[in-house]
């Protein structure tokens, strides 16, 4: 297949103004300061490109400049535009491996080294996609053991900003024990067991992980604010931001002046004022598309594994709206539906909001199943009910990645979830229980503190009461004292619930309830 030219100006869904970081000067003013070609930092020495699908190569120049992009045998000639932006697209390429070299030549001449093709994946979310592997449960092994030469990392900065940026401050790394201690864990052991586990005949597929995470955000930040403007949930969040906005600079002035006070009183009494939050914010619905999505776009990846919603759990209701158009607006700025898997939020604890608040963000993760291409790793059962930043990464990870090796790596008949539930019949008392994702059988375990009850019936209208489950015939049949009968059935419906239901190779099923009444999180914005 031929190369084929792009239009010299990419073109999204999302086109908003795209300012620079650092050294990466605004394009509104590229004539006047550019001479040199230049690169996104995506675009450096160790880097992965996609295997199989097109790949667009894409920087800046003069304008008009002719511009020449040669990669692996193939050759694209083009210009930049009138603001000093280029884009070319070339062939898919199938074989793995490298290295080789990629050169875009205009006045001057770029070569960047140590290319390896294989696949990409992005990895998202906040502070549980962050945490790093030197803070993961076996870190000390995990972080010595990290040579992979043919697995290379890339750590977007954290930068929030209303104006969508045009690059980050970043560069490829390989993967080594001084490189990986600081990038995600999920990410890593998503990599990794991918990395172990694809060949193509004999060669090892490159894997390139692009880490853009940020600790305690909600998901609004992480799509674009017309987006969110758009969401009728979301009404009162963006009215909220805009009072906020437009109080910041007198909050602003109150904060250096209470920052001024405490710092020359010199006193160890007190804390520090805190920044108020303001236009910068990492909160504000799009600053983080803009700060640290929007400059990836459109580099050429697999899909996405994404870690968040903690941060949105008192608002789960509203979190259903906002998960599944965020998905939506991040494959419509890459133009295809790559596929995009996500973690539900592990069992913990909480004590500042209502024990289902966080069964309800699950139920809310659960409902993006919806669209296509997407799955979910269930983890109430590997959390930690006092720490929110549960410490078994590599198990996470391992789950995502048996998403990916079933959907997009052909292994079909590979078993990447555990129970889901279908539905019940009524059987005098008992409800019997049907589940998808449970052809090998169930497995039952017992539970280990009887005060907390997994399963959850309810007759009519009435409170749900715990119930008691059994396996008879490899069919699951559950009963509570008192409902003659039950029309509804809830499992693990609690921030830290008990998961005793799994499936023959030990993935847990996921939470369910049959009813639909009112969320406790309802109206919660």
């Amino acid at each position: 297949m031929m190369a084929r030219m792009l239009s010299t100006r990419l073109v999204t869904r999302f086109p908003p103004p795209r300012l620079s970081l650092g050294l990466a000067l605004s394009l509104s003013f590229a004539p006047a300061l550019r001479a040199d070609v230049r690169l996104p930092a995506l675009f450096t020495n160790s880097m992965v490109l996609q295997r199989s699908v097109p790949l667009p190569i894409w920087g800046w120049a003069d304008a008009g400049e002719e511009i020449t992009v040669s990669f692996n045998g193939q050759q694209v000639v083009t210009k930049a535009n009138a603001d000093g932006h280029f884009i070319v697209e070339l062939a898919p390429l199938e074989k793995v491996g490298g290295p080789h070299v990629l050169e875009v030549r205009g006045k001057n001449r770029l070569r960047i080294e140590d290319v390896l093709i294989g696949e990409v994946w992005i990895c998202s979310g906040q502070s549980n996609m962050e945490w790093r592997v030197s803070q993961a449960d076996g870190a000390k092994a995990e972080v010595e053991a990290a040579q992979f030469p043919k697995i290379r990392l890339f750590t977007v900065p954290n930068v929030a900003t209303p104006h969508a940026l045009d690059d980050v401050e970043a560069q490829w790394l390989t993967c080594t024990p001084k490189t990986v201690r600081d990038f995600s864990a999920v990410g890593y052991a998503f990599g990794r067991a991918l990395h172990e586990r694809l060949r193509q005949g004999a060669s090892e597929v490159p894997i390139g992980l692009i880490d853009t995470t940020w600790g305690g955000t909600p998901a609004e930040a992480w799509m674009p604010a017309a987006e969110v403007a758009k969401l009728e949930p979301c009404a009162a969040l963006v009215a909220r931001w805009q009072k906020t906005i437009e109080k910041w600079p007198e909050a602003k002035a109150r904060f250096d002046a209470d920052l001024a006070a405490w710092e020359q009183d010199g006193s160890p009494r007190g804390k520090r004022p805190r920044m108020p939050q303001g236009p910068e914010h990492q909160h504000r619905p799009g600053n983080l598309w803009c700060g640290m999505v929007q400059p990836l776009v459109p580099f050429a990846m697999r899909g996405v594994i994404w870690y968040q919603g903690e941060s949105n759990a008192s608002r789960a209701e509203q979190y259903a709206t906002i998960f599944k158009r965020m998905i939506e607006t991040w494959r419509e700025a890459w133009g295809r539906d790559f596929p995009f898997y996500w973690v539900q939020i592990a069992n913990f604890q909480s004590s500042n909001m209502h024990p289902q608040a966080w069964a309800e963000l699950r139920e809310s993760q659960s409902a993006a199943l919806r669209l296509a291409m997407t799955g979910q790793a269930i983890t109430i059962d590997i959390g930690t009910s006092k720490n929110i930043h549960p410490g078994n990464k590599r198990e996470v990870g391992r789950r995502l990645s048996l998403l990916a090796r079933r959907d997009v790596y052909g292994e079909a008949k590979l078993d990447a979830e555990g129970p889901t539930f279908r539905g019940f019949e009524v059987d005098g008392g008992e409800l019997v229980v049907r589940f998808d994702h449970a052809d090998e059988g169930l497995v039952l375990q017992a539970l280990k503190d009887d005060a907390r009850s997994a399963f959850e019936v309810a007759q009519d209208d009435g409170d749900f009461v715990p119930a008691r489950a059994k396996l008879v015939g490899g069919k699951l049949r559950v009963r509570a004292e008192g409902i003659e009968a039950p029309t509804a059935l809830r499992y693990a419906w609690r921030d830290d619930p008990a998961a005793i239901l799994f499936d023959k190779n030990g993935l847990p099923a996921a939470p369910f309830r049959s009813d639909t009444r009112p969320r406790v999180t309802a109206g919660k914005d």
